[in-house]
């Protein structure tokens, strides 16, 4: 009884040795490759979905920095966070007012500039 159980049971996992046709064959192939095509399309929209989104957070912190700010150059910064006194904490107010500062020195440094230019006069002798 075992043994008819057993012949059974290995007739049951024999693998199908079905011969396909061409046409099915064809069929097979055609469905893989649409679904291929479909996932690279999804690949695609979900890539430029992504793209989308993170131009979306770069020109929010973009638009979150304010209009003073954007013309100081990184250098600058640079510079005033190496200039800060050990004794004063490195924050980000500090370096605000540092470069606030700077900025307000140069324009005056400018404006003063303008001022003590004198034209030439070309009529003395």
């Amino acid at each position: 009884m075992v043994a008819s159980s057993n012949a059974v049971h290995k007739h049951a996992h024999k693998p199908s040795t079905q011969v396909l046709t061409r046409k099915q064959k064809d069929k097979i192939i055609r469905r893989f490759q649409n679904e291929m095509a479909q996932k690279e399309k999804d690949f695609q929209n979900s890539v430029e979905n992504e793209v989308k989104l993170l131009r979306m957070k770069f020109n929010n912190r973009l638009n979150k920095i304010l209009r003073k700010f954007w013309d100081v150059k990184l250098e600058d910064v640079l510079n005033v966070e190496r200039e800060i006194s050990g004794n004063t904490p490195l924050t980000l107010f500090h370096v605000i007012a540092q470069l606030e500062s700077l900025k307000k020195s140069n324009d005056n440094a400018a404006v003063e500039g303008d001022r003590n230019t004198e034209k030439p006069d070309y009529n003395k002798v």
